[in-house]
């Protein structure tokens, strides 16, 4: 009986997820705060994801979904603001949008410092979840010998890589 629940409730979740589309925001540089002005919903610290039913919405002529529009304000006080989104891929598909920052806002070194500092955390996350899974692996039995890890940033991105 409890497997059944379990089963049901994860088929309940599941089902949830199948009526949204997702909605990933990035900024140029990293690190900008991210909202939905018109909704007051907040994204966070991008990048970050939000999640929209599109399936209670209507397509316009061209087949896409009009949600409201963004604004990202970084560290240094610059502000980007998007009017409106189109997600034309589908009401239950997953978008991927950037927001620039304007390069002739002041400021920009302090934005990119946070960036910067935000991919050192970054792989100090990985760093440490990689680490946790080596323990759990040899606690559990199921590696031998030891992990060594190192992280790269390359770019915008922080990659990591385990022996």
């Amino acid at each position: 009986m409890r497997v059944a629940l379990i089963n049901l409730v994860v088929i309940f979740t599941l089902a949830g997820c199948a009526n949204q589309a997702t909605l990933t925001v990035h900024t140029q540089p990293a690190g900008g705060f991210v909202t939905e002005p018109a909704t007051g919903f907040t994204f966070g610290i991008a990048p970050s994801a939000g999640y929209y039913n599109l399936k209670s919405m209507t397509p316009n002529a061209n087949g896409c979904y009009i949600v409201n529009g963004l604004q990202a304000q970084w560290s240094s006080g610059a502000v980007t603001t998007l009017d409106s989104v189109s997600m034309c891929l589908g009401p239950t598909a997953n978008y991927s949008i950037t927001i620039n920052r304007d390069p002739n806002h002041s400021g920009l070194d302090k934005d990119l410092q946070f960036a910067a500092q935000l991919q050192l955390i970054q792989a100090q996350q990985q760093q440490a979840g990689a680490a946790s899974t080596a323990a759990a692996a040899a606690f559990f039995g199921g590696v031998g010998g030891s992990t060594t890890c190192r992280t790269t940033p390359i770019g915008n991105s922080v990659y990591t890589n385990c022996n």
